[in-house]
């Protein structure tokens, strides 16, 4: 499922994972795309990354756990997210105007 649940507010998502949970069977996945990492992380079992079509990380929740990890550190660790990027970006664009 792909965003399965946008346009809905923070308690129809949450009924929704609750009522998805529910039905299914001990053996049964479900492929669950979603940006709302933070707030998926709590009925999910594993994360598989993907990067222009290939998978980049995988990993099962609980191993993270066991790391005192979540898994958005696991996202931002494997695509190599940078916490000053935007201030950089800024200040790239603030030089340039400063030179011209």
């Amino acid at each position: 499922m792909d965003e399965p649940f946008a346009g809905n507010d923070v308690f129809n998502r949450e009924d929704f994972y609750k009522v998805l949970l529910g039905v299914l069977e001990p053996e049964e996945t479900i492929f669950l795309s979603t940006h709302l990492i933070e707030e998926v992380e709590h009925f999910i079992s594993r994360a598989v990354l993907l990067k222009k079509g290939e998978i980049v990380g995988d990993v099962e929740v609980c191993e993270l756990e066991e790391q005192e990890k979540t898994v958005l550190d696991y996202v931002k660790e494997t695509y190599g997210y940078r916490s000053d990027r935007v201030s950089r970006a800024i200040g790239e664009i603030t030089d340039s105007e400063e030179i011209g």
